[in-house]
């Protein structure tokens, strides 16, 4: 005979922004609540107002790059192994650097945050 199921529930409030955002898995450990809570909400909002106008500077950039590329192309007579050298060359080293670029700021940002709210 297996033993009676138990009804397994979660926790009853929401996670807080901070909880939701940084991992444990990454060195953050909850260390207690020694700032008031509106200055931690407003530290958050703040780490990710940046994460955001970083994301939003990336992205304008690159696609300003690719119209500038297609007006490019668009413009060269030929539509010969110059329409395949440019993104194969340029456009996708660029997007794989951009994201490398965004994720170690990212983490830049993360870990300032964890410097400042532990200090």
């Amino acid at each position: 005979m297996s033993p009676e199921r138990v009804r397994v529930r979660g926790p009853r409030t929401p996670p807080t922004a901070e909880e939701a955002l940084l991992d444990p898995r990454q060195g953050y450990v909850r260390r207690g609540g020694h700032a008031p809570a509106q200055d931690r909400e407003a530290a958050v909002m703040h780490l990710i107002s940046r994460k955001l106008r970083l994301a939003l500077r990336i992205g304008v950039g690159i696609f300003i790059l690719l119209v500038l590329v297609y007006l490019g192309l668009a413009m060269s007579t030929e539509g010969g192994p110059l329409a395949w050298l440019v993104p194969g060359l340029v456009i996708y080293p660029l997007i794989i650097g951009a994201g490398w670029f965004y994720l170690r700021r990212i983490l830049a940002y993360d870990q300032s945050y964890r410097e400042a709210r532990d200090d």
